[in-house]
């Protein structure tokens, strides 16, 4: 499910899971700085798809610093979970492109080595676009 735009639906922290790729973005948008912002926002999932924290980081102009902000979360992954990770780039007036496959690739590894899984990487601004998609990979939500 790729999703479009955010809607009322945002799960409980700690109590209910976000079960798709929209849930998650709900939680993202309730989230995000108004009005948009240059951040970088990390939604952290427990085993049971429960989200357990959110990482914020302002001030993200340069497009690499999604790099630092994977490499913080896998330094805080929690330790004996299965844990996994939504992020989100906000980016007024840029949109997603090719350069950020290569940085999909890297940060899925960066978190993949400490046992996050992530789970979807949003970049929004005027749309929202997922370099997993970009990137021709299938999508991570369990059915």
């Amino acid at each position: 499910m790729e999703p479009s735009r955010c809607t009322s639906e945002i799960p409980a922290a700690r109590i209910d899971p976000s079960r798709c790729a929209a849930q998650a973005l709900n939680v993202i948008c309730a989230t995000a700085t108004t009005p948009p912002t240059h951040e970088i926002l990390v939604l952290v999932l427990d085993e049971c798809q429960r989200g357990i924290s959110i990482l914020m980081v302002h001030d993200t102009f340069v497009r690499d610093a999604v790099y630092e902000v994977s490499r913080i979360v896998a330094r805080g992954a929690p330790v004996g979970v299965r844990a996994s990770a939504v992020v989100a780039s906000i980016r007024p007036g840029g949109r997603a492109d090719a350069s950020d496959i290569n940085r999909w690739y890297a940060c899925d590894a960066l978190l993949a080595e400490a046992g996050v899984v992530l789970l979807e990487w949003f970049v929004i601004s005027d749309r929202v676009d997922c370099p997993r998609s970009l990137a021709s990979e299938p999508p991570r939500w369990p059915v």
